[in-house]
């Protein structure tokens, strides 16, 4: 199962403590499942960012939550933080209802008309 990451550079930046992105990994939108991405918590990793949801689908807007390269201080950084794991949760919760609803659905079948 691929997972957010989140890699980071402690540093001080004009006095202020804080946290500059090294490296972001994590799911698309088109790796994640509708149910998720129709959600007001959803996160996805596109181009270097993480997005998170502000309409009612990803594809038509979000707004940038972290991006590589850039530098964030220390409470804007867990603010930020604390959204991907909120989308992260359910996320996983998604998942594992899906996993049982599809559960016995596979294999083939003939119909025969």
């Amino acid at each position: 199962m691929k997972r957010i990451i989140i890699k980071v550079q402690k540093t001080v930046d004009r006095g202020a403590k804080g946290f500059k992105i090294v490296k972001l990994s994590g799911l698309e939108f088109e790796q994640l499942p509708e149910r998720y991405t129709i959600s007001e918590v959803a996160v996805i990793y596109k181009e270097r960012v993480m997005i998170g949801a502000m309409a009612p689908t990803l594809k038509r807007a979000g707004v940038s939550l972290l991006q590589e390269g850039l530098f964030y201080e220390k409470k804007e950084f867990f603010s930020a933080l604390k959204k991907i794991k909120k989308g992260g949760e359910l996320l996983a919760e998604i998942n594992s209802q899906l996993r049982k609803e599809n559960a016995g659905w596979k294999g083939e079948k003939t119909f025969t008309i």
